[in-house]
């Protein structure tokens, strides 16, 4: 099963993509996004989040029969994360982020920056535009310091990642005087 590389989402072989996202700010609602979900040349369907907590839903359209929210729901029946099944909202919303940290990374290819990215709880809660990318042990404890300049004491796991290109890897955790 192929591993995405932003969200650690394993997927079956010939698994759908989000090929596009539409977000619609609202005003009480909070954000209401549509997202476009292809298997290669066909589209399947969108999967859509009408904001202010609403549950995220896979809609297959008409145009192809063939393929229907069952057959959505079997494919997210057999993706995982660090081993353990995800119920099919989480693999939708998975499916997203893994579309929007592809398109956020994807200027920085050939360029001597990076991005990070801070996760909370396996979830990313914040992006940080780096101008070189850190190669060394000490450049990444430099990187590290920086977006994280004081400890925190938060119940919550916090970490930063950076991308290398090729995969997000873990900033250590610095330690201070």
């Amino acid at each position: 099963m192929p591993l995405l590389p932003h969200t650690g989402l394993l997927v079956p072989d010939g698994a759908p993509r989000v090929t596009a996202v539409c977000e619609l700010p609202m005003t009480r609602a909070g954000l209401c996004w549509v997202a476009y979900v292809r298997l290669g040349d066909r589209m399947l369907g969108t999967i859509e989040n009408a904001g202010s907590g609403q549950e995220t839903e896979f809609f297959a359209t008409g145009d192809d029969p063939a393929y229907t929210q069952a057959d959505f729901a079997a494919f997210a029946a057999h993706c995982r994360r660090d081993a353990e099944p995800l119920d099919q909202e989480t693999v939708m919303e998975l499916l997203v982020e893994e579309f929007e940290c592809a398109a956020i990374v994807r200027d920085v290819r050939g360029h001597a920056g990076t991005y990070a990215r801070q996760t909370t709880g396996g979830r990313i809660t914040g992006w940080a535009e780096v101008d070189q990318r850190p190669r060394t042990h000490d450049e990444l404890m430099g990187l590290a310091r920086h977006l994280s300049p004081r400890p925190t004491h938060s119940s919550g796991a916090v970490a930063w990642q950076v991308w290398t290109g090729q995969l997000w890897r873990t900033l250590p955790i610095p330690t201070y005087d």
